[in-house]
């Protein structure tokens, strides 16, 4: 079982919710918001729900976005 999981605050520990990484079928760079507010979200579909992530950066979001995009079955063991 992989997941991820976000914290709705910072200065927390509880995560906010889960996403399983199994789920996850497309994650890519929401470039339709122009706002201040709205930067470096990282949209997220799975197969249930799209899901909006706010990273603290562009750099963070940029390293979110390759993570999540690197196919499960590439961190399997070839036995």
């Amino acid at each position: 079982l992989c997941v991820c999981s976000a914290l709705g605050d910072e200065n927390k520990d509880v995560p906010k919710g889960v996403i399983r990484l199994s789920d996850i079928t497309k994650v890519f760079q929401n470039m339709k918001k122009k706002d201040h507010l709205m930067r470096n979200i990282l949209t997220i579909e799975t197969s249930l729900r799209t899901y909006l992530v706010q990273a603290p950066s562009i750099v963070t979001m940029y390293i979110w976005q390759s993570c999540l995009s690197i196919p499960l079955h590439s961190f399997e063991n070839d036995r």
